[in-house]
């Protein structure tokens, strides 16, 4: 995405970044902090909120860094950040909310939601859902829809709709993460719900779930303890400017929300504790897909994951599967104008991990560290 042209902004994070925390568990803080004391000392990131929740409680919450470089604002345990692609998991159960009362199925064509939109007789959702629809992502930086611009999601569904090319290969055949089928998951629950997507997910699963500081954004709201987005500069750990300004009417579905470590790893104990969804939508939303031929989806494509880090091997619905550690992890990444976030739980363990960060490209390494931290004790 564009680098915004205005304030650079010149900070070293030198010592030890400010923190605030709760915790429960001294010894794992002190594991913690210095597994992320070391990557914030590499100064690629203005600031961390960490959560560690194990068996149901949380154990662990603590802010690194800044969350507003210009006003001097230190994270806190509950200090806000977008959450990008995490959404998708949210997009996810609210079409299995809607195909328990029977308002839709996930093997629906989508030609029964988008009837003009092209070849959508050849997809169902459930392709849409694990990533094997072959429609092109619109957030690629060939695709030319601006990000900068407020539109409906009608404008949007037609924006997708128009991509050349619409396809990048025959839908099932493949695996391929296309944030453009996530937006329009978002525009059935609207078309089927008969509401928009932010008072749905509030009413459905927000409010029900105690998610208090989760919500679809908006950058007009006045939001309480939320945190600025900084990109930092190529090449210049410690020099940051203020991303790029993106509408939130452009991810929405696949990618507009804002969340804390408290609120998300609260979702996850919900959501795998079948507080949320029947158990066998659950099992659905939580099985790694398939192509056509009944291959297992690989998502180990495009770049090698930074060191140390193992990237996810299965996509189910907006949930990524594989191993780490030796232990099997379920969750996902999330990226978008300056932020950052990445949560995962570990079954095996009953603990779930969730590190946001206000500056691109960082989440990974941290969980990773984080992890490590609190599993290899």
């Amino acid at each position: 995405m564009n680098k915004a042209a205005g304030l650079i902004a010149l900070i070293l994070l030198a010592g030890p970044a400010r923190a605030e925390t709760l915790s429960t568990d001294k010894a794992l803080e002190a594991r913690v902090d210095a597994a992320v004391m070391k990557l914030m000392n590499e100064k690629k990131t203005v600031g961390a909120e960490v959560g560690v929740m194990r068996d149901g409680k949380m154990v662990l919450a603590k802010g690194y860094g800044m969350a507003n470089i210009e006003l001097g604002v230190p994270v806190k345990p509950d200090t806000v950040f977008r959450i990008g692609s995490i959404t998708k998991q949210f997009t996810a159960t609210a079409l299995l909310l809607l195909a328990e009362e029977k308002k839709l199925s996930v093997d629906d064509k989508l030609s029964k939601y988008f009837p003009d939109f092209p070849r959508a007789d050849e997809v169902t959702l459930r392709m849409v859902l694990n990533h094997t629809s072959g429609i092109h992502n619109y957030t690629d930086a060939k695709a030319d829809i601006d990000p900068h611009k407020d539109m409906t999601t009608a404008e949007m569904v037609r924006n997708i709709q128009s991509l050349s090319p619409l396809y990048d290969f025959e839908p099932g055949t493949k695996y391929s993460y296309s944030n453009s089928g996530y937006f329009l998951l978002g525009a059935i629950v609207e078309k089927m719900s008969g509401q928009a997507l932010a008072p749905f997910l509030k009413a459905r699963i927000f409010d029900k779930q105690g998610l208090s500081q989760t919500a679809m954004d908006d950058v007009a709201e006045l939001v309480p303890n939320r945190a600025g987005g900084y990109d930092m500069v190529k090449d210049s750990p410690g020099k940051f400017t203020n991303t790029t300004y993106a509408s939130m009417t452009w991810p929405a579905g696949a990618g507009a929300m804002r969340s804390t470590v408290g609120d998300l790893a609260k979702w996850h104990s919900a959501l795998f504790g079948g507080k949320v969804l029947k158990p066998e939508s659950l099992a659905d939303m939580t099985t790694p897909g398939r192509t056509k031929n009944g291959q297992p989806i690989d998502t180990r494509t495009g770049r090698p994951p930074p060191a140390g880090v193992e990237p996810p091997v299965g996509y189910a619905m907006g949930l990524m599967t594989g191993t780490f550690v030796g232990q099997p992890r379920i969750g996902h990444s999330g990226s978008i104008n300056g932020f950052n976030a990445m949560i995962n739980t570990y079954p095996q363990s009953k603990l779930t991990i969730v590190v946001l960060n206000n500056t691109v490209g960082q989440s990974a390494e941290f969980e990773a560290a984080v992890a490590h931290a609190v599993l290899e004790k």
